[in-house]
């Protein structure tokens, strides 16, 4: 995220993936973690200490074939579709929410 302007309002990072679990690491230190579910992960970048200059990573653990887990039905339908384990990066966004208030007429 080298670069990536995070002034704003409120600013979000979403993760579409698959796999076990899957980690942010900002400067080094996990700042957060989830278990695949088959939804999208938004993660807060100011809640998650995410700064102009920090050194962002995302770590995704896949999902052993043979690890006995319960799913979401989408979301094993997916799994079973793969033949070996299941790890996927399907898409990372950065969202700028800016903030607005209506004036009366």
């Amino acid at each position: 995220m080298a670069g990536a302007d995070l002034a704003g309002d409120h600013t979000e990072l979403e993760v579409s993936w698959a796999g076990d679990v899957a980690r942010l690491v900002v400067d080094g230190t996990v700042v957060a973690d989830r278990f695949w579910d088959g939804s999208p992960w938004i993660i807060e970048t100011n809640d998650a200490g995410i700064r102009p200059g920090s050194d962002v990573r995302l770590q995704i653990l896949p999902l052993p074939k043979d690890a006995e887990v319960g799913l979401p039905a989408e979301a094993q339908r997916r799994r079973d579709a793969v033949a070996g384990d299941l790890v996927s990066l399907d898409s990372l966004e950065l969202l700028h929410w800016i903030g607005w208030t209506e004036e009366p007429a």
